[in-house]
């Protein structure tokens, strides 16, 4: 969980706020890392996003007593309240774009399994957005540049180049491949990434609006492939272990 947080007020927001609207002072990131259930309710009725019943939805509380719901298919009893909540890792993890790339991105890398973003810092790092186009200015475009921007932030203390060709020799201790992923959209993957995160966004046409935006990350492309198959068409199957907010607790392993 992140909140953005007046140190000097002690006011907190869910969403980017880089000043305080009550002092003008700088906000910072303030992020969790326990959690403990408050509270449930289990949802016996299917909608379109959550077709699976019934599911739990969990009130969490993190240490700095900040709230945020969190769904699982696991059953839950008042005898559960109180307790731990942990969340569990996968060989995929996704997570919604809610707010900002940069929150999406760092809680799905924190969320892989057998990934360790700490142990990248002060190496060097590529990061390959192939659908990159300098000449148009596309979607496409536009969230690719929010990526690489965010991905340099959950990177914060390595160096990091963007290249779309991979056309140097130079030994990289990471290279990462941002694709674009749509419905009905060629995706491009890079041949060698280590690290995949996409930017997955379920608009079957073009001109249509955004109607979900996502980060899928794994170590293989094509397991993120096949996940945000079974997310936006239902089609195909998943045999690892995914895990990230109520996206993951609609895909069965």
């Amino acid at each position: 969980m992140i909140r953005w947080l007046c140190k000097t007020c002690n006011l907190r927001w869910i969403h980017p706020v880089e000043v305080c609207i009550n002092c003008n002072s700088k906000t910072e990131r303030q992020f969790s890392t326990k959690y403990t259930v408050a509270g449930f309710t289990e949802i016996t009725v299917p909608s379109t996003l959550h077709p699976k019943v019934p599911y739990t939805v969990l009130l969490l509380k993190d240490e700095h007593g900040n709230l945020m719901p969190k769904k699982t298919m696991k059953r839950f009893t008042d005898a559960d309240i109180g307790s731990d909540f942990l969340f569990e890792k996968g060989d995929v993890a996704v997570i919604k774009v809610k707010y900002d790339y940069y929150a999406a991105i760092l809680n799905a890398l924190l969320l892989l399994q057998d990934f360790d973003i700490h142990s990248y810092k002060n190496k060097r790092i590529l990061i390959h957005a192939e659908l990159l186009d300098e000449k148009k200015d596309t979607l496409e475009k536009k969230s690719q540049l929010e990526m690489a921007n965010a991905i340099k932030q959950a990177f914060a203390e390595s160096i990091v180049d963007v290249d779309r060709k991979l056309a140097d020799k130079t030994e990289y201790a990471l290279i990462i491949d941002v694709p674009f992923m749509r419905v009905n959209h060629q995706t491009l993957s890079g041949k060698n990434s280590t690290l995949t995160i996409a930017n997955a966004i379920l608009a079957p046409n073009k001109d249509e609006p955004t109607h979900l935006n996502m980060i899928i990350t794994g170590n293989s492309f094509n397991d993120v492939k096949s996940v945000f198959e079974v997310i936006t068409a239902g089609k195909g199957e998943f045999k690892g272990k995914v895990a990230g907010d109520e996206l993951e607790a609609n895909i069965r392993v």
